[in-house]
């Protein structure tokens, strides 16, 4: 059974530790702590690309909106784990361009850009105080009109 202990005596940092296999054959010694949670963790860090591809579909669906339609999607997850509904309304400015607002059950934001894979919103409180926040396109997933009964 393997038992990491960790130890200061003639390791090189006060991070390092003993690996020992049944506390009697010292396998090697001050291995740094860094090595172990190398080998015990492999994390996939998405590349820039990796994230335009994943948010290709969120964004073509957002831009595709016409003048007072709307899209449903989640975004995150609450405390009890159900996943946070937003919709994304399209309506036309007095430029008559786009814009766009997010909205959950009771409050919204103005969408402030449409980047390849982020879009930020911002929103104002009654004291003219702006919040911002942004959005990571490729973390959105559509919900499903229709449910089966």
């Amino acid at each position: 059974m393997l038992e990491i202990i960790e130890s200061y005596q003639g390791c090189l940092s006060p991070s390092s530790f003993f690996l020992y296999i049944d506390k009697n054959n010292c396998v090697n010694s001050c291995l740094p702590a860094i090595f172990f949670v190398y080998l015990s963790i492999k994390i996939k860090v998405m590349t820039y690309q990796d994230k335009v591809k994943a948010s290709k579909t969120i964004l073509d669906l957002i831009k595709s909106l016409k003048k007072d339609e709307s899209v449903e999607l989640s975004y995150g997850k609450d405390r009890n784990g159900t996943p946070k509904v937003y919709k994304i309304r399209a309506y036309s400015d007095y430029k008559d361009e786009m814009s766009y607002s997010i909205w959950n059950s009771f409050s919204g934001m103005n969408i402030d850009k449409i980047g390849k894979t982020t879009m930020r919103g911002y929103t104002y409180d009654m004291m003219s105080q702006k919040t911002t926040y942004t959005f990571n396109l490729y973390q959105f997933n559509k919900v499903d009109q229709y449910e089966v009964v």
